[in-house]
């Protein structure tokens, strides 16, 4: 702050996260989430309240992109593997019911 009050430095906002509510099914392509993505922000789910995981949320196929990016760099049995597959179609499953009943 110093620097900044001598005139030395300057400082503004730059926004550099996008909540996930707000955004359109189309804004994010998964397919340009690359090391050199044209997105330069931080997407964040905070405010989801619901009891069900990230799967069966709005844009849960950028959550499922970065968990199968991060869990391919870590090894892990079969079981381990086919769990989070599980959790998935349990989620589905629980969101369905929800929906028509």
């Amino acid at each position: 702050m110093k620097k900044f009050q001598e005139g030395r430095i300057s400082l503004r906002r730059e926004p550099f996260m996008w909540w996930a509510g707000w955004l359109d099914e189309e804004t994010v392509k998964i397919e340009n989430l690359t090391e050199n993505s044209p997105y330069p922000v931080l997407l964040h789910w905070a405010g989801c309240k619901t009891k069900t995981s990230f799967h069966v949320r709005r844009h849960d196929a950028i959550v499922r992109h970065f968990q199968s990016l991060y869990y391919s760099r870590i090894p892990r049995t079969k079981w381990e593997a086919n769990r989070y597959a599980w959790r998935r179609l349990a989620d589905a499953a629980f969101a369905l019911k929800q929906k028509w009943l």
